[in-house]
């Protein structure tokens, strides 16, 4: 877990993406958004050509005020604002895209410090509290709502003070989950003002940011860390861990499959796969359902996605469950693609997708 100042999740910087809301207040704002209802972004008129100093003063005058139901951000003309917010939806997709992993996070506050080193004092700016949201384009209008109604607690600063400065937050009874209900918009204003106190008590220069943000931020590698160290005892007990570890010999599990026997111990009209295989193909959907450990390679175009679909299938069929991870998103969807148009469709369940939501599994 990166806890240095390049992690945005320790040190938040404001890039162009980044959108500052200014207005309504911060209660409005978080209210609105707690009662599972959407804000609409206010935008400037199109700036006209050609104005004089004078004359562009007096235009932003007469500009409309924001409706109830807007949020105005800190980008002060029409195509800035639109080209944030784009740039904001862009980023997130391509993530989404790529990894499957939503990064589009509305932020609460910030706990502002300086810390010492040996570089002089560094200044940090830390979100407290986080929680993903969607930006959805509507003609020429943008609306943001929260995306599954979960508000949490920045890990990466919690685990940052506990480790440097010994403060844990567990101590003032602080959630790391909060979830929407009528009173939570009172509850994230007393947690974060117990985090400043609290903090206050080791680094007196500490102070609350009462600003809030909407950009991206990447905690996904959490998730991974948090699985590791709860389970440690029963990781190591694994096999397959065990294999990667060295802690015992490796084996070719192809050993014991013949290639001349392949139809006659395991007849295809017995078989359960979706699609063709070839000989090496078979062997590697037997070894899985055998349960055996090894790694297919291949150049690309070369059946793995379609050995894979296979390999799920004949496991579904044997009663089993199957856990099918990839770092690439589209990887993921080209298989499930291949199940489900095989039927097994409702055999399914999407853990990262842009319509995947932490509530419907919690």
């Amino acid at each position: 877990i990166n806890l240095s100042r390049r992690n945005n999740l320790i040190n938040h910087t404001s890039y162009r993406r980044t959108l500052k809301i200014i207005h309504p207040t911060d209660e409005g704002i978080i209210g609105r958004l707690n009662e599972e209802k959407s804000w609409s972004f206010f935008l400037p008129p199109p700036k006209p050509d050609d104005l004089s100093e004078e004359e562009l003063i007096n235009w932003e005058k007469k500009w409309p005020r924001p409706k109830k139901t807007q949020i105005r951000i800190d980008k002060k003309y029409r195509k800035e604002t639109v080209s944030s917010i784009k740039r904001l939806i862009s980023i997130n997709r391509n993530r989404l895209n790529d990894a499957g992993i939503h990064t589009l996070n509305i932020a609460l506050y910030r706990l502002n410090w300086e810390s010492p080193s040996e570089y002089g004092k560094q200044i940090y700016n830390s979100p407290l509290f986080l929680s993903d949201v969607e930006i959805i384009p509507n003609n020429e209008s943008f609306s943001l709502k929260l995306r599954d109604g979960i508000w949490r607690l920045n890990p990466n600063l919690k685990r940052l003070l506990l480790a440097d400065y010994n403060i844990d937050l567990n101590e003032q009874k602080i959630p790391e989950y909060i979830e929407i209900e009528d009173d939570s918009t009172e509850k994230l204003l007393s947690y974060m003002s117990k985090i400043e106190d609290r903090v206050k008590q080791i680094i007196p220069n500490a102070r609350l940011d009462k600003s809030i943000f909407v950009d991206v931020f990447d905690s996904a590698k959490e998730a991974i860390y948090r699985d590791l160290r709860d389970n440690e005892k029963e990781i190591l007990k694994n096999n397959f861990i065990k294999y990667l570890s060295n802690e015992r010999g490796g084996k070719d599990y192809s050993g014991d499959i013949s290639y001349e026997n392949l139809d006659r111990d395991f007849p295809p009209e017995k078989l359960n796969s979706i699609h063709d295989s070839d000989s090496s193909q078979m062997m590697a959907i037997i070894a899985a359902k055998k349960g055996e450990s090894f790694v297919i390679s291949g150049p690309p175009g070369t059946g793995k996605s379609q050995t894979i679909a296979n390999i799920i299938s004949e496991l579904i069929s044997d009663n089993k469950t199957v856990l099918f991870v990839s770092e690439k998103a589209a990887a993921l969807e080209v298989v499930e693609n291949r199940l489900t148009e095989a039927g097994l469709g409702s055999f399914l369940l999407p853990l990262h997708s842009e319509n995947t939501k932490r509530s419907e599994f919690i």
